[in-house]
This record gives C-alpha cells, sequence and structure tokens, in this order.
C-alpha cells in the first residue's frame, strides 16, 4: 500500500547542503539541462531520491553519461536494454520514456510490444537477439552461459559486452528507485 505523499519530497533549495549544491550544478552543466531543480520544481524521476544522497548521484551520473553519450554500444541496442531491465522491474516509468527513443533508433514496433507485454519477440534482428538472450539469461539464470558469453564477444567485443551488462545493472538500479519513489509516468 502506498500513499499519495511523494515519499521523496522537493528539498527548498535554502535546505541543500553544499555536497548537494554541487551535485546540481553537475546536472545543470550536463544534458539534464541549466533549469534542473530550478523554482522549487522536482529534479525528476529518481533523482529526487539520490539527491538525499548527493555523492553517490555524482558517481551515478557520470555512469549515466556515459552509457547515454561515451559507450560504444549502438543506440538501438541500449534503448533493447534499457525495455528488456524496465520491463523486468515493471517500471513503467522507463518503458514509458524509453520507448519512443527505441523506435526511433530502429528497434521494431513489434519487438517493443513482445518485450512491453513481457514475450519473447519473435523475429529479432542477429543482434537485438543476441542482447535479448544475454539479458534475459542473467535475469533468469543469474548466470551467463559459455554460449552466449562466447556469441555475444564474437559478436560485439569484449568491451561492449561489459558496457552492455553494465546498460543493464544501471537501469535495473533507476528502476528500484523508481519502484522505492512510486514515482510513475505522467501521460499526456
Amino acid at each position: 500500500m502506498s500513499s499519495n505523499l511523494p515519499r521523496f519530497p522537493i528539498v527548498p533549495e535554502a535546505e541543500w547542503t553544499e555536497a548537494q549544491k554541487a551535485l546540481i550544478q553537475q546536472y545543470r552543466q550536463s544534458w539534464r539541462g541549466p533549469n534542473v531543480g530550478a523554482g522549487g520544481k522536482p529534479i525528476g524521476g529518481p533523482l529526487d531520491a539520490t539527491f538525499r544522497s548527493p555523492e553517490l548521484a555524482g558517481y551515478l551520473a557520470r555512469v549515466s553519461n556515459y552509457l547515454r553519450d561515451d559507450t560504444p554500444i549502438p543506440k538501438k541496442l541500449k534503448e533493447f536494454v534499457i525495455l528488456l531491465v524496465s520491463q523486468h522491474w515493471n517500471c513503467e516509468y522507463e518503458l514509458y520514456i524509453h520507448t519512443p527513443f527505441a523506435l526511433r533508433e530502429g528497434l521494431s514496433q513489434a519487438v517493443i510490444d513482445a518485450v512491453t507485454s513481457n514475450r519473447k519477440p519473435e523475429s529479432m534482428q542477429e543482434d537485438e537477439e543476441i542482447v535479448y538472450q544475454l539479458i534475459q539469461e542473467l535475469h533468469t539464470t543469474r548466470q551467463l552461459s559459455d554460449k552466449t558469453f562466447e556469441r555475444a564477444k564474437q559478436k560485439f567485443g569484449e568491451r561492449q559486452v561489459v558496457d552492455l551488462v553494465a546498460a543493464a545493472g544501471y537501469y535495473g538500479m533507476v528502476s528500484m528507485f523508481f519502484a522505492m519513489s512510486q514515482v510513475k509516468p505522467v501521460k499526456t
């Protein structure tokens, strides 16, 4: 059971610690934009929760920035990982936000519909099928078979395999922050 009250209400700017002020500056200098946290607005999503631990949030922002802008993972596959993990965690917000990105990056509507309906997509491209197997195997067996690892390594190389698993771990954590914070999408 949950109340209608936010679990992590906005912290008034006058009450921000020095670490929180530094975090907001870090956010404002990134893709998040110059208006983050301005005028008593929420920072957004799980960031309102992680604001309570600004040092951790600063490190997570660097990971987020890397996964967003610097990883060699093709954007389509990164979005696919996000959808798979978000569905696994039943994170409506991430599914809602990332579905249009996945479409824009070339993931088919049929694949997206299958994932968001908790079904294995019937027809995937080879790279998608390998990513699907990698993430689903880790989610269901908590292990990765030699066969799946070798196939992924052969297709993507070691660095991208590591980054695919890191993206899954990061977005699993983000999904848990959404669950803890009880943040739901505002659908327009």
